[in-house]
């Protein structure tokens, strides 16, 4: 819903084009390649992002105690800093 107002002018542009245009085959044609072009950037990102998680999940299992060890000393810097103050 949220994406509605970026591609509702765009749908309702062809939606009119295909009313107005030639005839049924030529408004079936618009719609085709309407569907098309918004279709195939969803799916290509879709399989982009899902390939992606699990190279991104590996890392991050591996960094994961590095980020502990991190957040631990930053926590005492701050914890120290607020009983000084």
């Amino acid at each position: 819903m949220a994406a509605l107002g970026c591609s509702a002018p765009i749908f309702f542009s062809v939606l009119f084009y295909a009313i107005v245009a030639g005839g049924p085959l030529q408004g079936i044609i618009a719609f085709m390649v309407y569907a098309i072009g918004i279709g195939f950037p969803l799916i290509i990102t879709t399989t982009l992002v899902a390939r992606a998680r699990g190279l991104v999940l590996k890392r991050m299992v591996k960094v994961t105690p590095l980020l502990h060890k991190i957040s631990g000393i930053f926590l005492l810097f701050i914890g120290a800093y607020i009983v000084y103050y």
